[in-house]
């Protein structure tokens, strides 16, 4: 069965999305000149691109409307469009197909498929690998502490402004959980999909276990300089 054919047989999963799981959040404050020295902006949102907090998180979606996945993505910072500025996913891949189409339909997200190892090395350890087409993309070593704190997006909010031809979807997710202080402890990135993160300390990282997230239905706000969805470039 081709890919194309394949991609049409999976059926998108409409949104809202309830999920639970697991994951670490890394947050960063990436120079604009360092993004653009590793084409870590798409091209059509060079521009656009207004700073602030960026993020990598890898996410063991464990349960919920969707069929379980597990996930890595990267948010170089914050994009303006007109009077709106809001985060961008500009790299993100999936464990599932469902995932893939599901996320590019719902909230243009430009999802993509990969196949991931995610082991708990110890009672507070955890190493991941990221794989596509065989080759080994990602890996890390993660730690966290045992003090927990209670963790809510209202206390970090990071809505989503993602492109989409002629439109702009907005997605405000929501969610909560139980934090706990986090670091990494080893990173290995091959290729350009992601920029070298094992340059740079993330400011802050957290392991949230258990956490609940909801995704609702995007809202849509029409572009006048239309933007190609960011998974055109693949």
């Amino acid at each position: 069965m081709s890919e194309r054919v394949h991609q049409a047989t999976v059926p998108v999963v409409p949104a809202p999305w309830r999920l639970r799981g697991e994951g670490y959040l890394f947050l960063y404050h990436f120079a604009r000149d360092w993004l653009l020295d590793h084409g870590a902006i798409p091209p059509q949102l060079v521009s656009r691109f207004d700073g602030g907090l960026g993020a990598l998180m890898l996410v063991d979606y464990q349960s919920g409307t969707a069929e379980p996945y597990r996930e890595l993505l990267f948010i170089p910072g914050k994009f303006r469009w007109g009077r709106l500025t809001r985060h961008c996913i500009s790299e993100i891949v999936v464990s599932t197909e469902q995932s893939v189409q599901s996320g590019r339909t719902n909230w243009a997200i430009p999802k993509r498929l990969a196949q991931f190892e995610w082991e708990e090395s110890g009672p507070r350890s955890t190493k991941i690998e990221v794989s596509e087409q065989g080759q080994t993309r990602f890996s890390a070593k993660l730690r966290h502490h045992a003090i927990p704190m209670p963790m809510h997006t209202a206390l970090l909010p990071m809505p989503l402004a993602q492109p989409n031809g002629a439109e702009l979807l907005l997605t405000a997710y929501s969610g909560r959980g139980v934090a706990y202080p986090a670091r990494i402890e080893s990173l290995t990135i091959h290729g350009n999909q992601l920029p070298p993160l094992q340059q740079l300390k993330p400011i802050v990282g957290f392991k949230v276990k258990p956490f609940r997230l909801r995704f609702p239905v995007a809202g849509r706000q029409r572009l006048e300089e239309p933007s190609p969805a960011l998974w055109a470039r693949y």
